[in-house]
């Protein structure tokens, strides 16, 4: 093999490597969106249930390595998931407004992976489960206060004393 070859090789690597690192965090604020009722908006807005899979792999085919990419090239159906995607933060969309020779004016509208909002809710999940993995890990989320109040109760009781 040569040593071009070689080199090309690994890049090609690397960036598979890296592709399969954004559609993991991608899927998973999917699924963490999808906890918090997106399951739902979907199933009403579509008219049939979207996986985070499947929204994972509309995603990357519609933007490949882009962060960005042009509405007019959507589907119905992708387009209705994108606004629902909007709605939850993660796509955001704009508009470049442009004159053509004729004089007309001329609007041409984008959508745009809001990479920032997916890799804190990305972290923040893998932190969540990271956390809720050790043994004490679920105990870490219940307020003082009810740990206060709990042990009150327990002072009051017949059995405790």
């Amino acid at each position: 093999m040569s040593s071009s070859s070689s080199s090309s090789k690994k890049a090609a690597d690397g960036t598979s490597s890296r592709s399969s690192k954004k559609k993991e965090n991608l899927k998973m604020v999917i699924q963490e969106k999808m906890k918090e009722g997106l399951e739902d908006d979907l199933v009403d807005n579509l008219g049939y249930l979207l996986f985070a899979e499947d929204i994972v792999e509309v995603i990357f085919r519609v933007f490949g390595f882009r962060r960005r990419t042009i509405d007019n090239t959507l589907t119905t159906d992708e387009r209705k998931l994108f606004y629902k995607l909007e709605d939850y933060g993660l796509l955001t969309s704009e508009r470049e407004t442009m004159r053509v020779p004729s004089g007309k004016i001329w609007n041409i509208d984008y959508w745009i992976l809001n990479t920032q909002k997916i890799e804190q809710v990305a972290t923040q999940t893998h932190n969540k489960e990271k956390k809720d993995s050790t043994p004490m890990g679920v105990y870490e989320d219940i307020p003082d206060k009810v740990w206060k109040q709990e042990s009150k109760k327990g002072e009051k009781t017949p059995s405790s004393q």
